[in-house]
């Protein structure tokens, strides 16, 4: 009786078929992951856009709906005068709301509001002359506020600018006059408008541009010129 031993152990071929199925199983799991990173990625910017959108949008609304108006029978330029004095000329004198997109500055708002976005140590409240500067070069909104009290000349011509929002590709203003939207607004022609519409885009590395928008009333908003403020000191 011829009783020959079987070889034992894998042959080449069922080697190389182990070896093909293995690499099919972790390309599929390392293409998985790849894809859920990339999601996961994706979706962190995008949460992240919104907050920094809807952060940029309230505060601006915050701002716009605290709006410093003058008392009934009076103006701007003649509550300014109680505090700058009445030698300075009106281009002294900041407007109550302002706003156009091609400023040669780069300036699309002015406003006198008494909501401010960084407290001062030496004033905490009152009304403040605040800007918005968008310098599309740079993807930047920059951002300055100036208190309104009697102040040396050189001091209240200082402006230190203060980067507000960045990747941010477009800022886009328009003010509601009671009958239809406006690219440019002037408070001492027109008043004051009943609305003020914002839309931004931020850009994303991983994302598309999101578009984000918001209107703040200001039709009811008036804020009183606090006695303190027409003391100088």
């Amino acid at each position: 009786m011829n009783d020959k031993a079987k070889p034992s152990g894998f042959t080449m071929i069922e080697l190389l078929i182990a070896l093909v199925i293995i690499v099919i199983i972790v390309s599929a799991v390392y293409s998985t992951y790849f894809v859920t990173a990339a999601s996961v990625q994706k979706c962190r910017e995008k949460l992240i856009q919104t907050q920094e959108g809807r952060s940029l949008l309230a505060k601006m609304s915050r701002q716009l709906r605290s709006l410093y108006t003058p008392a009934s029978g009076s103006t701007v330029s003649e509550s300014a005068e109680d505090i700058f004095g009445k030698d300075e000329s009106s281009e002294e004198i900041p407007r109550c709301l302002s706003g156009a997109a091609d400023d040669r500055e780069g300036i699309i708002l002015q406003m006198l509001t008494s909501a401010n976005l960084f407290h001062a140590k030496d004033m905490a409240s009152g009304i403040w002359n605040v800007k918005y500067k968008y310098l599309p070069d740079q993807d930047t909104l920059f951002y300055s506020q100036q208190p309104l009290t009697a102040r040396p000349e050189h001091e209240r011509r200082q402006e230190n600018w203060l980067p507000l929002a960045k990747n941010l590709t477009s800022i886009h203003l328009q003010f509601y006059n009671g009958e239809r939207w406006q690219l440019k607004w002037n408070s001492e022609k027109h008043g004051l408008p009943e609305a003020v519409r914002i839309d931004i885009s931020l850009h994303g590395a991983q994302t598309q541009s999101p578009t984000f928008g918001t209107v703040a009333d200001i039709s009811g908003c008036r804020t009183t010129l606090p006695k303190a403020i027409h003391q100088p000191g």
